[in-house]
């Protein structure tokens, strides 16, 4: 689709985020589009003319009440009278007045971050972020992250686009050496705006320049910007001169010609765009300014230079001393085809990574997602569960669902309710509520398509009726406001009270679909009478869920101090009813196999508040020496770490998942018959009641284990296969019932 597109910005002059605009518009412009731009002015208004882009003034640099009524005002008649489809804001002032106008007028709106803002003194609240926002680099991405909890999946990550045709070594820039007498005695060019927040860079090369002219001869500092320290850096530059007895230091001023700029010059040394710019002109660059310094570019620099936008955040401020190393390291230490291979590498980077036709797709992809939003082409799903308990089983479901499900939709949004939104938010990189703040939770579901009752054993009343209460209350508000309602993979019962089982029925037939994670559910929801909804067996979500890189988890056993190569039992067990008079027979069984297999003994900690003390008792009682696992790991690393276990005890249904899909053979010990269940789908073995624990038969088992090793892993992998296919149903049924 095409767009008529405002882009808003403070100004037109000299500067990295003013060439992005200019350079986005004219590829914008070149494929279609419309696009319109507002703001203080500046010498690149000619080039926007040359563009056929009508440009409008506002006074987006001035933070006074009358200027951003004034900026209101006018922005709000360019929507109007041009019928502007997307606004575009690329700073703070300019992303504040639209901010206000989008949530007046609904217009799709977003944002783009081109460096980091100062958050101290209130001002971290006064910044406006669009429907999404585009970072132009991995820090930048980082930093709304951590200051502005924007989700990640609303953060497009983009790249400075470089124009290579205009910024080539082909070019030679005839003009700007007849402006300013240049002959064949080095030149070191400088490009950047010249304010107090800019200048540092600027201000260091003019104090070096006699040291510079002491090393290379008549030599020539071409400074091209302009900005309120102008002044000083003309009054340096006077007495530089005058010192030199001649021209060295060459003001240009605002200037739209950069190609030609960054032509004439021997060396580049600037930071962000003009660094990208003179590395495609196949110059070499030093990467100095008022964010950090880096020193000259060259491979080794590459991956930091990339994540920072070749700003040098993160690396010490310039000085004298490291400015002066560098440019003799370039002049000095390299000659010209040293120095002629580094402006060639720069430029093959740039060819690679920061082509304009990217930074154009980037672009219309965020625009293309934020159009969606504000046109009501979106599906809006709630999802309710057992999450935010720290509870790894029940956030492996969440993470499975909602990654399966943002796979294979982007038009999807998912709130979760959770008993601690902001971890949910931050781990799953999803809006969350707390699943108590009813108020919130009824505008979500006012908003919703789908209220998604999502995994796990939510319709029983063994822990309580509160629960079972909890989750039908929801479904009833959902119907209530003519919402479809799912049971995602869930497992029913046991519902033991009559009052309950009267409370199931009457709710769940008047919901939409139900799956299910086995077979036993679908006959505990026939003894209850539900009729009415389709009913499909699936599995448990789990099935589908991908784990780290095998090196990433070996390091995290590392840091447990896990560094034998012993084979490895993990255990993993939960704190139940009656589990105190077994602990001491299960410590002896665990003594027993780890000294007679020689096997390390591992306990895996799902959820600390149940795992973690009843797990150290039984460690504490052992004569054995044994492993704890008391890192905070997500879901997808504990899935890992179970895959680096060469056998599996477990009370845990989602540690048994979890061996599964790592095909690690197992034994269940059972305190609810979903554990029996899911032992029988795939074919393992079972201890039988924990209640009922004998150690003779589980040192029996574990033998016969450990003997037919290889015939268990060939019977889980067939049985696993199966249940991962039958998990993806999950989202099918979803996806479907979304589009009745």
């Amino acid at each position: 689709m095409k767009y008529k597109i405002l882009m808003a910005l403070m100004g037109l002059d000299i500067g990295g985020a003013e060439t992005h605009v200019i350079e986005l518009s004219r590829m914008l412009v070149a494929d279609g589009h419309t696009v319109v731009v507002v703001s203080n002015g500046g010498v690149y208004e000619d080039t926007l003319k040359t563009l056929g882009i009508k440009s409008y003034h506002a006074p987006l640099t001035k933070k006074s009440p009358s200027a951003l009524i004034a900026s209101y005002r006018t922005i709000k008649g360019i929507i109007e009278e041009e019928k502007i489809d997307i606004v575009h804001s690329h700073a703070r002032i300019p992303s504040s007045v639209c901010g206000l106008l989008h949530r007046r007028l609904k217009f799709p709106f977003l944002t783009s971050a081109h460096g980091l803002f100062y958050t101290g003194r209130g001002f971290k609240y006064l910044s406006e972020w669009g429907q999404k926002t585009i970072a132009v680099s991995k820090d930048i991405e980082q930093y709304l992250l951590y200051n502005y909890k924007i989700l990640k999946r609303d953060i497009v990550l983009t790249i400075n686009g470089i124009d290579t045709d205009a910024f080539s070594p082909e070019e030679k820039g005839e003009a700007v050496k007849k402006e300013f007498g240049l002959g064949s005695e080095p030149v070191i060019v400088h490009v950047s705006r010249l304010d107090p927040e800019t200048e540092l860079t600027a201000k260091l090369l003019i104090s070096l320049a006699p040291d510079i002219d002491a090393l290379l001869p008549g030599f020539t500092l071409l400074i091209a910007g302009n900005g309120k320290s102008m002044p000083e850096v003309e009054k340096l530059s006077e007495a530089v001169n005058q010192q030199l007895g001649r021209p060295c230091v060459r003001l240009a001023g605002r200037r739209t010609d950069i190609a030609q700029i960054v032509a004439v010059g021997d060396l580049v040394v600037g930071v962000s765009r003009a660094a990208l710019e003179g590395m495609s002109a196949g110059k070499p660059v030093i990467l100095s300014g008022s964010q950090g310094f880096m020193g000259l570019f060259d491979e080794t620099k590459r991956l930091a230079a990339v994540d920072n936008n070749f700003c040098g955040r993160g690396f010490a401020l310039p000085t004298k001393e490291n400015l002066f190393t560098a440019l003799r390291a370039a002049f000095c230490q390299r000659d010209p085809k040293e120095r002629e291979a580094l402006g060639l590498y720069g430029r093959e980077v740039i060819k690679a990574e920061y082509s304009l036709k990217r930074m154009k797709e980037d672009c219309e992809k965020a625009y293309d997602a934020v159009w969606n939003l504000s046109s009501g082409n979106v599906r809006r799903i709630v999802l309710s569960g057992y999450y935010g308990f720290r509870n790894a089983g029940d956030d492996a479901i969440l993470s499975s669902i909602i990654s399966s499900l943002l796979d294979r939709r982007d038009d999807v949004r998912l709130t979760v309710l959770s008993n601690r939104p902001q971890e949910t938010r931050r781990l799953f990189d999803v809006e969350s509520v707390y699943r108590f703040h009813y108020p919130r939770i009824y505008r979500c579901l006012k908003k919703c398509d789908v209220l998604v009752s999502g995994g796990g054993s939510l319709l029983q009343d063994r822990t309580s009726t509160r629960s079972l209460v909890y989750y039908l209350s929801l479904m009833h508000m959902a119907k209530n406001l003519g919402k479809k309602v799912m049971l995602y993979a869930n497992g029913i019962g046991p519902v033991s009270k009559k009052s309950n089982r009267l409370r199931v029925k009457k709710q769940i037939d008047h919901i939409d679909l139900i799956t299910l994670r086995e077979e036993k559910s679908k006959v505990e929801l026939a003894r209850l009478g539900v009729t009415k909804p389709p009913i499909y067996i699936t599995a448990d979500p789990v099935f589908i869920m991908e784990s780290p890189p095998k090196e990433l988890v070996r390091g995290y056993l590392r840091k447990e101090g896990i560094l034998s190569q012993r084979p490895r039992i993990g255990v993993s067990l939960r704190d139940w009813r009656g589990m105190e008079a077994t602990l001491p027979a299960f410590a002896a069984y665990l003594d027993e196999i780890s000294a007679k297999f020689n096997m390390d003994i591992v306990f895996i900690v799902m959820q600390h508040s149940h795992d973690f003390e009843i797990s150290d008792k039984v460690r504490r009682l052992m004569n054995e020496d044994s492993y704890l696992l008391i890192g905070d790991y997500t879901p997808s690393e504990i899935l890992g770490i179970t895959g680096e276990m060469d056998y599996i005890l477990s009370m845990r249904l989602h540690t048994l998942i979890f061996a599964a899909k790592q095909r690690i053979p197992m034994i269940g010990y059972v305190y609810d018959p979903k554990i029996s269940y899911y032992l029988d789908q795939l074919g393992m073995l079972s201890a039988g009641e924990i209640s009922d624990f004998d150690q003779d038969t589980s040192v029996a088992l574990f033998a016969e284990l450990v003997q037919c090793r290889k015939q268990y892993v060939e019977i889980l992998d067939a049985h696993t296969r199966v249940l991962e296919e039958n998990a993806k149903q999950n989202n099918e049924h979803l996806l479907a019932l979304m589009e009745q």
